[in-house]
């Protein structure tokens, strides 16, 4: 992974108020101690805020802390103050869902029913009959009348009773295929927040 974005990439911004607050554009010119960001209306921050920057696509984010300078000409400054890392989504919360689930891997397209375990914003554990020959898979998953096929990469496989849980990481997701996993995972932390209150 390149240690730095590149120009024309989108860059989320994400910082504390009374809430947590964000806006998002895209890059216009970047290097170790500077990101400019375009593409961005109405910022409203004072400057010195403490913000993270968050590049790229779900399962290939980078991410590093900086500070709001200021705006001019339609361009947003920020220093950037720590190096870009790789954020691993799947150290973010995972929620227990079992749904009809299938694991196909291209390109034969060998296709395998299986069950999904659990999932977060990074990726989906999967139970299916046997390992896939390759890394690249496609899994489709079926979720409160809903389905979705992402593309992800198998980062882990275990026995589990005579079949195999595959952990698999989302790699590039179009913005319907974000929207269904976002959608997903806050219709189950919101179950899980009404069984704590119950």
């Amino acid at each position: 992974m390149r240690e730095v974005p590149v120009p024309g990439e989108a860059l989320s911004v994400v910082w504390r108020g009374t809430t947590p607050e964000s806006l998002r554009g895209r890059l216009h010119a970047i290097n170790d101690e500077a990101a400019v960001l375009e593409g961005v209306s109405g910022v409203s921050l004072a400057p010195g805020t403490e913000v993270m920057l968050v590049a790229g696509d779900v399962g290939h984010r980078q991410v590093a802390k900086g500070r709001y300078v200021g705006h001019r000409c339609g361009l947003v400054f920020f220093s950037v103050t720590t190096r870009f890392r790789p954020f691993d989504l799947r150290g973010q919360p995972r929620y227990a869902a079992s749904a009809p689930a299938e694991v196909r891997t291209p390109p034969g397209n060998t296709v395998q029913r299986g069950r999904m375990l659990d999932i977060s914003l990074g990726g989906v554990a999967v139970e299916v009959g046997e390992q896939p020959p390759g890394r690249l898979v496609e899994a489709r998953l079926h979720l409160f009348g809903y389905s979705a096929t992402l593309p992800c990469e198998v980062v882990g496989a275990e026995p589990k009773g005579g079949r195999i849980v595959l952990h698999l990481k989302f790699q590039a997701l179009t913005h319907p295929q974000r929207a269904f996993v976002r959608n997903a995972i806050e219709h189950l932390a919101n179950r899980v927040r009404l069984a704590r209150a119950s």
